[in-house]
């Protein structure tokens, strides 16, 4: 708003118009670009944005022959900078690192793809619904907190659909919920609900 409450007359504001489609098809038709580039061990982590930005693909190297990728709408790795990877998410003494993608979609459309880094890169498990890891237990394993999204839109809008809260842990099988966790989590939502009934009816029944 500012740069067209400054011009005066049609000439300037001809002259900013062309400035911001110069702008808009310059940032558009974009030729293809990489956008980063992480090198962990062996690997070498590679985002470029391709079709006009549209598509980001990653591509896992190792000794500069790829092993492995993905492309979506959005994808980015989780690495030291945001959460603290790589590390061993699975005991089994070897690096981990998870993948994010994300389609562009409203309510939905994350997923999160487990890579184990050994000397043959695998891939562990993809946790629907990208959650946020965090060591839950103190065992020194992070474990993952997601939403389960089986009923959304099931007979209700995506803003009244239940969708409950599920902690997963490795396992041999991969990523799976971890009950005592689910069920730790539940009773101090419980206890803390308690707690703010009790303090908004004094005791009394009422509430204030």
């Amino acid at each position: 708003m500012e740069l067209f409450t400054r011009v005066s007359g049609r000439k300037d504001l001809s002259r900013a118009n062309s400035i911001a489609h110069l702008i808009f098809v310059s940032s558009v038709f974009a030729a293809d670009s990489t956008a980063s580039v992480t090198t962990i061990g062996e690997y070498t982590f590679t985002i470029q944005k391709k079709n006009f930005g549209m598509t980001h693909e990653l591509t896992v190297t190792r000794r500069d022959k790829p092993v492995w990728s993905v492309s979506d709408y959005y994808v980015r790795l989780l690495n030291s900078d945001s959460l603290g990877m790589p590390r061993d998410l699975t005991d089994d003494k070897i690096q981990d690192v998870v993948i994010e993608t994300y389609s562009g979609g409203a309510h939905c459309c994350f997923a999160q793809y487990v890579l184990s880094l050994g000397t043959k890169i695998e891939a562990l498990d993809t946790i629907e619904n990208a959650g946020k890891w965090s060591d839950k237990d103190g065992d020194g394993l992070w474990e993952v907190t997601a939403n389960d999204l089986t009923l959304d839109y099931w007979k209700l809008p995506h803003s009244d659909s239940p969708l409950p809260v599920v902690i997963l842990e490795a396992t041999r099988d991969g990523f799976a919920p971890n009950i005592e966790l689910m069920r730790a989590r539940l009773r101090r939502r419980v206890m803390c609900w308690r707690c703010c009934v009790s303090r908004a009816t004094r005791g009394n029944g009422r509430i204030i």
